[in-house]
């Protein structure tokens, strides 16, 4: 079906190639995974397999792309999206219509198809992946990670010879992610299907695995790739689940070679009893947008958080985690109830809060002026801004992009902007929603790293994600929400031991998590605790 022969591509001609000579063919009916980190060259593949690459995107191509026997140039834009669907990673940049409705109806319609047979078919996806109580919605009324499902699901209406999808699952609640992952891999999604990420956790759901570095194929296979840590720490990427935890593939025997260490496992599981006082007080909180009733998001919230705590919040989409994130910073004010915030009411500025949506709070010309502008209202000396500054780009891996337009770069990139420009100022609390979306492992560790390194030194930390290693490797405290109600606030472990915790908010155990119930009956959050509580034999 594709052919690459010898394919580079860069945006400018005096840059360096971001494609460097790929060679590669899929067959019809393949489901391939292209793995690799920020900056390696997806989206860009992305693109080139979407056809865009070829007289749209602007930049300079080489080299020949070959689509079911013919160049792509040969087709017109009209052939080629009847052929091919692609998922952007700015997802919210192709969603075109005002209703999910339209938006489910859009690409059929477009593509021939009558009113009442697109239809049919717009609500037979909407009831498969669960979200028909969205379809009579407006979509400005979507969560972040209800527009990635919409924009998701237009494409899978139609069933396309070639899908192509640029980080599909970034904002989607876990139990979705897995049965999206299930259906692609299945085949019922589309005859031949192309799935750009950074992280391997759905590898098993597909039968090809290609990982991308520097623009180049670093590894065309099938799963064994997961068991070389050499080839995926040169590429940026995390070795998936369990398999950090033992060599070789006998994994019978490697569980036999341990023992529980049950004092260990006593100390780590002690529940922390927070003895400094609550720094946010949230009382009876409802929010309706527009005030009405019809509208309630959030209904009577109480709750309190104290001055250190590391809360995460999670939840289906929907559930109202983005809007009490907001109200608690002072963003939104709500329909009824209040926040406090050490003792007071709760006014905008008062708390660092960064946005799902990074592009929702970057407005400066350059990444160096957008990481500066908190220090500078504080009227720092320029030289201490410019240490800071440059100090927390390094750290990140910015320090190349300073003097760029933050509009200019990659979303991974735009995301640590974003966090950049709140965390570097060192605010008493600080929100993040979804702050590791679109970054690769190396980033994201960088990333906690810093967080965490604030929460240590006493700052307070709410944050939204998806992500359950994430959370569980660095949150103390669990808040889930489910039509904008409270179902659980207490410690990780426990929310993560409930079974009924995780059906209501749509979470997932990781491998680990699986693992330490199996072997012992004691759930263990993370690698870390798990390589101190399991132990080899001497």
């Amino acid at each position: 079906m594709i052919t690459l022969k010898n394919l580079s591509f860069k945006y400018h001609a005096n840059q360096p190639s971001v494609l460097n000579n790929i060679n590669l063919h899929i067959g019809s009916g393949e489901k391939v995974l292209v793995v690799g980190k920020n900056g390696a060259g997806k989206s860009t593949l992305s693109k080139t397999l979407a056809g865009l690459a070829h007289g749209h995107e602007r930049g300079e191509m080489s080299g020949e792309y070959i689509f079911e026997g013919n160049a792509i140039g040969a087709y017109s834009r009209k052939e080629i999206s009847q052929k091919i669907a692609v998922l952007f990673q700015d997802f919210e940049t192709q969603l075109v219509c005002s209703s999910v409705k339209e938006e489910l109806l859009f690409y059929l319609m477009n593509l021939g198809a009558d009113y009442l047979q697109a239809l049919t078919e717009a609500k037979k996806t909407a009831e498969r992946f669960g979200v028909n109580h969205l379809f009579d919605r407006d979509i400005h009324e979507l969560s972040g990670g209800e527009k990635q499902k919409i924009a998701l699901l237009s494409l899978l209406t139609i069933s396309p010879k070639l899908l192509i999808l640029d980080e599909p699952f970034t904002d989607i609640e876990p139990a979705t992610q897995k049965l999206l992952a299930q259906d692609i891999g299945s085949g019922a999604c589309g005859e031949t299907i192309v799935l750009f990420e950074q992280v391997l956790d759905y590898y098993k759901y597909f039968n090809r695995i290609i990982v991308i570095n520097k623009g180049a194929i670093a590894y065309d296979g099938d799963e064994s790739v997961i068991g070389d840590k050499s080839l995926l720490h040169s590429a940026g990427l995390a070795v998936p689940g369990i398999r950090r935890l033992f060599k070789g593939n006998n994994f019978a025997a490697y569980c036999e070679s341990l023992s529980f260490d049950e004092s260990e496992y006593n100390r780590i599981s002690v529940k922390e009893v927070h003895k400094n006082p609550a720094c946010i007080e949230v009382k009876g909180l409802c929010f309706a947008y527009n005030g009405l009733a019809a509208g309630q998001i959030l209904s009577n919230v109480d709750l309190s958080i104290s001055k250190g705590d590391f809360f995460v919040v999670l939840g289906p989409n929907g559930s109202g985690k983005t809007t009490l994130t907001k109200c608690i910073a002072g963003i939104l004010k709500p329909t009824r109830g209040e926040v406090l915030y050490n003792g007071r009411k709760v006014k905008p500025g008062d708390i660092g809060y960064i946005y799902q949506n990074p592009d929702n709070q970057i407005f400066a010309e350059t990444v160096f002026d957008e990481i500066a502008f908190a220090l500078r209202m504080k009227n720092l000396n320029e030289t201490v801004v410019r240490d800071k500054v440059n100090a927390l780009m390094a750290t990140m891996g910015l320090e190349d992009k300073s003097d760029l337009d933050p509009f200019a770069l990659p979303k991974g990139d735009r995301q640590k902007v974003a966090c950049a420009s709140i965390l570097v100022a060192e605010p008493e609390v600080i929100i993040l929603d979804e702050p590791t979306t679109g970054l690769d492992f190396p980033s994201l560790l960088e990333m906690m790293k810093i967080i965490k390194d604030l929460n240590m030194r006493g700052k307070t930390i709410l944050m939204i994600t998806h992500s359950m290693e994430t959370a569980a490797s660095f949150g103390s405290t669990a808040l889930a929400l489910k039509d904008g109600v409270m179902t659980f606030l207490g410690p990780m472990r426990d929310f993560f031991t409930d079974e009924n915790n995780l059906k209501e908010s749509k979470t997932e155990r990781t491998e680990i998590m699986d693992l330490s119930l199996k072997l012992k009956g004691k759930l263990l959050l993370n690698e870390d605790e798990f390589v101190r509580c399991w132990r080899e034999n001497p």
